[in-house]
């Protein structure tokens, strides 16, 4: 292999003398050497990945045939000047500040890696609240179900005919809701993608969806300017929701299914009953649209994100404002809580993911991995894990610290 500042690294078959793939992220998925100065490079012994280090401090891994980085380590203290891998390719070694060799594990280290790849702009992803599965919706009209355990695809959903905009899992992951640029939303199994329901109502767009923890009532928002809540049982409308001046656009349902919270165009946000399909409480406070919401296990709290760049924290019992943070520099397009609502991600059209421990007051990590607009992220309801999709098409697994 072969690396240059500012260029490509190159993977190359010695007996062909042919080339077999370029680490160089142009046109592809994740940008690494235009900004960062490669220091070291390694192959494994059955020449299947190739090792890089670089002065950003990060070490990545790569599929050698395809040119694509498969996962990143944990942050290094100082560049990756030199880099070993065992035999077996499970162990990485190499300098670190401060002590005289780091062994990186190449599973448990890892910062992130890679779940899947759309052939288009990712706009939701979802996470199971056990842990064990991943949903994402795509423009390219397919919906994907991941083992985040195994980190690989089971399922990929293919009944819509429009571009799907929201997505949601039941508890157990064994439920998934989805909602397509048509109007169109599907209930159905991920096992097997056996559709269960077709909710037909909204007339327009289908910005978000969601599901309740047991899988028996859903949510649904859209560009018609509706709230609408479906008995999963039946599979028929129960209440529709009226209220918002413009879109709805994103809506999510606390865990026993007994109420839900929205966002729209009107920069307002709406806590609902869904027993009684009334409205119980209105959240102002935001400048511009706002773009995603998420609502605790417990229904104590709620997180929004919003066109005015800026991520609130809200309490859902007295309606106020607990917190704001402003970690974008560009459009909230995505939003997570963890279970007890004590840590939030969260996702920008500048492609910045962040995570927030709102414990520690202005406490932020920088998530990176994406290029371009992140729309979607989900939270494990333990806040050790998240999921992300974005415009690069990728779907991507992250690891908490």
């Amino acid at each position: 292999s072969r690396g240059q500042y500012g260029g490509v690294v190159r993977v190359w078959d010695t007996e062909k003398g042919k080339e077999i793939s370029q680490l160089d992220g142009q046109g592809k998925d994740i940008p690494q050497f235009q900004t960062y100065i490669l220091q070291s490079m390694n192959i494994t012994p059955d020449g299947k990945q190739v090792i890089s280090g670089c002065s950003d401090g990060f070490i990545r891994v790569w599929d050698a045939d395809k040119g694509e980085e498969l996962f990143r380590l944990t942050r290094n203290i100082g560049s990756i000047d030199h880099i070993a891998s065992s035999s077996d390719g499970k162990r990485i070694l190499s300098p670190s500040a401060g002590i005289a060799v780091r062994v990186w594990d190449t599973t448990s280290d890892r910062a992130f890696y890679r779940l899947g790849r759309h052939t288009e702009t990712v706009r939701c992803v979802a996470y199971s609240a056990d842990g064990t599965r991943g949903i994402s919706g795509s423009r390219d009209r397919t919906v994907r179900v991941f083992d985040t355990e195994a980190g690989k695809e089971l399922l990929q959903f293919s009944k819509h005919m429009a571009g799907v905009y929201g997505v949601g899992l039941s508890a157990d992951g064994s439920r998934a809701i989805s909602g397509d640029a048509d109007g169109m939303i599907y209930v159905w199994e991920t096992e097997k993608g056996k559709e269960l329901y077709r909710l037909t109502g909204h007339k327009d767009i289908v910005f978000g969806v969601g599901i309740s923890s047991e899988g028996k009532r859903a949510v649904s928002c859209g560009q018609d300017s509706t709230v609408r809540v479906w008995n999963l049982e039946t599979g028929k409308e129960q209440h529709r929701l009226t209220g918002h001046t413009g879109s709805v656009l994103c809506v999510s349902i606390s865990g026993d299914g007994t109420q839900a919270i929205s966002g729209g165009s009107d920069a307002t946000m709406r806590l609902w009953n869904l027993e009684t399909g009334k409205e119980v409480r209105r959240f102002t406070g935001h400048t511009e649209s706002v773009n995603c919401v998420a609502i605790s296990t417990d229904g104590k709290r709620a997180v929004s994100g919003s066109k005015d760049q800026s991520v609130r924290l809200w309490d859902l019992e007295t309606g106020k404002e607990i917190r704001q943070v402003n970690f974008h520099g560009d459009a909230v397009l995505g939003v997570a809580i963890s279970g007890d609502g004590s840590r939030v991600v969260s996702s920008g059209a500048e492609g910045g993911v962040r995570y927030t421990e709102l414990r520690l007051a202005g406490n932020m990590r920088s998530l990176e991995g994406h290029s371009g607009g992140v729309y979607g992220v989900g939270i494990s309801s333990d806040g050790k894990k998240a999921i992300t999709g974005g415009a690069d098409k990728l779907v991507l697994m992250w690891r908490i610290p």
